[in-house]
């Protein structure tokens, strides 16, 4: 009878025991998350913007497109000059564009010619306002534009987020 009494004695001390360790081991294991810091999304940030970079300027160079000039965060390709009046912010033009996503895939195609403001956003994203800045009348361009200056990170009904896009971009006339 002696050896139950010791038995059950030990049998609770080591109950009490068990369940003491597991709450402190799940207490410590509650407390170590970890929350996002702003240099963490920094530094993603960053590391999304070059490699959309490094996509851009692999495009340019499997095109063969030279001479392209970077204005204001977008790339612009000159495929037919004009020396006709110069393109200005507040200006009305109408213009015709056939976008497309870098790998190629066709979203969209104006063939009949779109009125724009320029530097008034609308339907037309604002890395294209900033490349028909200083364009003239009749001239064609290639205009690659970043996400971030395109539709960023939620995209819209027809192009993905995070999408670069290529526009083929012909300036009709003016006011």
């Amino acid at each position: 009878m002696k050896n139950q009494k010791i038995t059950f004695v030990i049998t609770i001390v080591t109950l009490i025991l068990a369940s003491c360790n597991c709450n402190t081991s799940t207490e410590k294991i509650v407390n170590h998350k970890k929350k996002p810091t702003k240099e963490s999304f920094i530094i993603a940030n960053k590391s999304a913007v070059n490699e959309e970079n490094e996509m851009i300027y692999n495009y340019i160079k499997r095109h063969g497109y030279t001479n392209v000039i970077r204005k204001d965060g977008v790339y612009i390709y000159n495929i037919k000059k004009s020396n006709n009046t110069i393109v200005n912010k507040k200006d009305f033009v109408q213009i015709l564009y056939k976008v497309s996503l870098i790998n190629g895939k066709i979203v969209e195609e104006k063939k009949t010619p779109q009125h724009i403001v320029v530097g008034k956003s609308g339907d037309i994203p604002m890395g294209v306002h900033y490349a028909l800045e200083g364009m003239r009348l009749g001239e064609k361009a290639i205009i690659i534009v970043p996400s971030h200056l395109g539709y960023g990170v939620a995209g819209n009904k027809i192009i993905p987020p995070k999408s670069t896009l290529i526009y083929e971009l012909t300036v009709l006339k003016g006011n």
